[in-house]
């Protein structure tokens, strides 16, 4: 089986996407339909199991957080999105190189200043998308 968001291969006991942090689906749900009563008798703290899959997911949300941006800090990438954007230089830290170029081939033109503009936008609202792979 293999995850649904980033194609890494999921054995049937993975809750949760290890490199991703996606659901899995498959396994969630065989856990919460074969949950026994024993087994809710063990839990912990006297929470349901929903409870204990939503403390899962909860767990899992903020490493997924923890990682946008590829890992960078995300004030440091704004800082750098809005005095050094026009050159590309918050581009190269996230490893978008054609991006990059591309916006040091514009700068002239102070159209990469603009692009800068709405990256640091996108970056402080959350909305900010590493793709390699795309120049725009």
């Amino acid at each position: 089986m293999y995850c649904k968001n980033c194609g890494q291969q999921l054995t049937d006991d993975n809750n949760f996407c290890p490199s991703c942090g996606t659901i899995n689906e498959n396994s969630a749900n065989a856990n919460q339909q074969n949950f026994s009563q024993e087994n809710k008798q063990n839990c912990y703290a006297g929470q349901s199991y929903n409870a204990q899959f939503n403390n899962q997911q909860y767990a899992n949300a903020q490493t997924v957080n923890n990682q946008y941006l590829g890992g960078k800090d995300k004030t440091t990438i704004a800082i750098l999105a809005f005095f050094l954007g026009g050159f590309g230089v918050h581009n190269f830290v996230l490893g978008e190189n054609k991006k990059g170029i591309i916006k040091i081939a514009l700068a002239w033109t102070g159209i990469s200043g603009i692009l800068a503009l709405i990256d640091f936008v996108k970056v402080l609202t959350d909305g900010y998308v590493v793709d390699p792979d795309k120049y725009f």
